[in-house]
């Protein structure tokens, strides 16, 4: 019922860091941040929420020196998926054309790509995340100005995640 949110001072964002892709993190930090940004998301469920933009940008440090506190904000895509408050019901599982694509597209999940939203949706879109960080770049960067064939390509590489991974 809020239409705001007041956070504290923040540092700077992982993606200055990350500088998109251009320095890839090792394995240590993006445990750290993936850990971290599990135990956001875990809480933003249990509220009912779903988050729907998890990316470098929207993960800030503390403002301390040296912290290795990160913090996911904007909850500018964020949806509520219960019905009813907490003791409530699942929203139906239904896609929605008007909200097709909605978000940041090379991290959206196969689910935002058909206008769903969805407990599961936040923990792939950080997957995408994860190899983003890891590798510095993702197999549908190139193709980004078209959402079907960014849709296409994950659904391609999410067939066979093994092979993908190597």
């Amino acid at each position: 019922t809020y239409r705001f949110l007041v956070i504290d001072r923040l540092g700077k964002d992982l993606d200055k860091t990350f500088k998109n892709g251009g320095n890839p993190l090792s394995m240590g930090p993006v445990a750290s941040v993936t850990v971290q940004v599990v135990t956001a998301l875990e809480y933003i469920h249990s509220r009912g929420y779903t988050h729907n933009d998890v990316k470098a940008a929207n993960l800030l440090l503390g403002v301390e020196d040296g912290s290795k506190d990160m913090y996911l904000v904007d909850f500018g895509m964020c949806v509520k998926y219960m019905k009813g408050g907490m003791g409530g019901t699942h929203k139906e599982y239904r896609a929605d054309p008007r909200k097709a694509h909605d978000g940041t597209i090379e991290y959206l999940s196969r689910d935002a790509h058909i206008g769903c939203t969805s407990r599961r949706s936040d923990m792939e879109v950080l997957g995408f995340n994860i190899i983003h960080w890891l590798t510095g770049s993702l197999p549908w960067q190139g193709i980004m100005n078209n959402p079907s064939k960014v849709q296409a390509a994950k659904e391609v590489y999410m067939k066979d995640l093994t092979k993908n991974m190597l």
